[in-house]
């Protein structure tokens, strides 16, 4: 499952990542992850098993779970963000912790986006700009 993918691909496996975090399509509470990797095959984790801990096992089961019931329209958006706070501290427990993304416009009207970490709020010369 995701939880699984994503701490492969951040905390165990011979990969290079950069995690955000976004609001899901058309629901202003509930938060959703995007993550770009970049492998590293000379990486001695690259030589290691996939070893993932009991918590995010358990975490995948789960999130499972609740996107079973989604698929029937058995979950309101409340659930999913006590689902994702959970998801979020379990995360930050392995040492994952996504930047947010706060989108601006900029002086010419141009959309753009600042990355910063969760419940900061940047000054406008601490902005990372992503065209």
């Amino acid at each position: 499952g995701a939880p699984q993918f994503m701490y492969w691909n951040t905390v165990g496996g011979p990969y290079e990542t950069q995690v955000v975090s976004l609001k899901e399509y058309k629901q202003e509470i509930v938060e959703d992850w995007m993550s770009v990797s970049f492998w590293h095959p000379e990486s001695t984790k690259a030589l290691l098993p996939v070893t993932i801990p009991e918590p995010v096992e358990q975490l995948g089961h789960d999130t499972d779970g609740i996107r079973w019931q989604s698929v029937e329209q058995k979950v309101t958006e409340e659930q999913w963000e006590s689902h994702s706070q959970r998801m979020r501290r379990e995360f930050a427990s392995c040492g994952i912790t996504p930047f947010e993304v706060q989108p601006y416009q900029d002086a010419t009207g141009r959309s753009q986006v600042n990355l910063v970490p969760r419940g900061h709020v940047p000054g406008p010369t601490e902005w990372t700009k992503v065209a």
